[in-house]
């Protein structure tokens, strides 16, 4: 079993490496821009019994990335921001005849992918979008009490997350995730909405986080689910960074505009806002006091990456309203990566069937799942309730 990992010497990449390895997966490559970072974590492994190689990658390049995965038994792509590199690697992916999974988070990317759905259906692969924690573990939670239900009115996914560790990748990903208008599903349609101006929500999320208002956020659970589960009226999600003024931050730099790409003249120099903002935002979270005042908190979590997320799935069940909520504590770092390791093992084993472009909910057997997540030490909660008609 040969699997090949995009962007394996990064943050989140480096995380599906080692559960790779730690699967006893025969052979992984790690595919990285970053030649002498994939050596040193490949070079953690000398001992293993897995054959661990690098292969240098340029992203920007489709040549480059087909050579990389060729003849492999699967792909699992963590090169981000996905909005850039999403149908970059899924066309790699499709050329290089290759089952291809990724963690893509990006709405908008997801919703790209989808049309590469019959050019993936006829190079006979599946190709699975954005198996991480939210989405991907989220989706499948949906599926499985989907599964109990006779029919699903709404879906409410809310998460919080320790802002420790991720890289460019990931801060750009927040960015974009509250920027201009994103697309919700509420009633049976879309609407575009602001995310940092409207429709925040109080959630109560377990200690130490406790009550938090947390904003909407373009993930791609707003695209799949009202696709792939049927009958469902409102799709909502919600995500924050924790200590708040991470987010707050972030907000406010958002409200600002600061995040287009539209070049302004300065002295000048042109220079696009989302780069100055980016730079900004770097320099504040590194200033003392700031500084001080994250790490202070995120030492009071078990890890920095440390979160909650929260599924509620409402709809009806012989005649009555059920409603099942689903609670995951974990590190929602080694909950983005596992499921993208637990899912390239499947499609490198000939397990997933389908072909095209897929979403988590449509292809992954939610028991199976959850117990390869449990052997790993992530455990999902499920509360039900009932409302009897009388």
């Amino acid at each position: 079993m040969r699997i090949v990992v995009f962007g394996g010497a990064g943050f989140e990449g480096s995380g599906i490496v080692r559960d790779l390895i730690k699967s006893c997966v025969s052979e992984v490559v790690i595919a990285d821009c970053n030649i002498d970072g994939a050596h040193i974590l490949a070079n953690e492994f000398n001992t293993s019994g897995t054959k661990v190689s690098v292969q240098f990658v340029d992203a920007d390049d489709h040549n480059s990335l087909v050579e990389a995965i060729k003849g492999a038994d699967a792909v699992v792509s963590a090169i981000g921001p996905f909005y850039s590199y999403g149908v970059k690697t899924i066309k790699a992916a499709i050329d290089a005849k290759v089952p291809y999974v990724d963690i893509n988070d990006d709405y908008d990317s997801t919703k790209e992918a989808f049309k590469f759905h019959d050019e993936a259906k006829k190079a006979g692969i599946p190709v699975i979008i954005g198996l991480g924690v939210t989405p991907g573990l989220s989706n499948v939670c949906v599926s499985y009490a989907a599964g109990k239900l006779d029919r699903v009115n709404t879906i409410n996914i809310s998460w919080i997350a320790g802002a420790g560790p991720g890289g460019h990748a990931v801060a750009l990903h927040f960015f974009h995730a509250l920027d201009g208008k994103i697309p919700i599903f509420i009633d049976n349609k879309y609407e575009l909405i602001s995310p940092v101006k409207e429709g925040k929500k109080s959630v109560r999320f377990p200690d130490p986080f406790g009550l938090v208002e947390v904003p909407y956020i373009g993930h791609s659970e707003h695209i799949t689910l009202p696709m792939f589960i049927q009958g469902v009226k409102t799709v909502t999600v919600r995500g924050s960074l924790y200590p708040l003024i991470v987010q707050e931050t972030i907000n406010q730099i958002v409200k600002l505009g600061l995040f287009s790409m539209t070049p302004i003249k300065i002295n000048e120099t042109l220079i696009a806002p989302r780069d100055f903002a980016m730079e900004f935002f770097h320099t504040l979270m590194e200033a003392e006091e700031t500084r001080y005042q994250v790490e202070r908190v995120l030492k009071s979590l078990p890890t920095p990456g440390y979160g909650s997320l929260i599924i509620e799935v409402v709809g009806d069940k012989n005649n009555s309203t059920a409603k099942y909520t689903y609670v995951i504590n974990a590190d929602l770092c080694d909950a983005t990566e596992w499921p993208a390791s637990i899912g390239a093992q499947l499609l490198a084993g000939g397990e997933i069937k389908q072909k095209g472009v897929l979403a988590p909910e449509q292809c992954i057997q939610p028991e199976p799942f959850f117990g390869e997540l449990k052997k790993r030490g992530i455990k999902i909660s499920e509360v039900e309730e009932i409302i009897r008609v009388v």
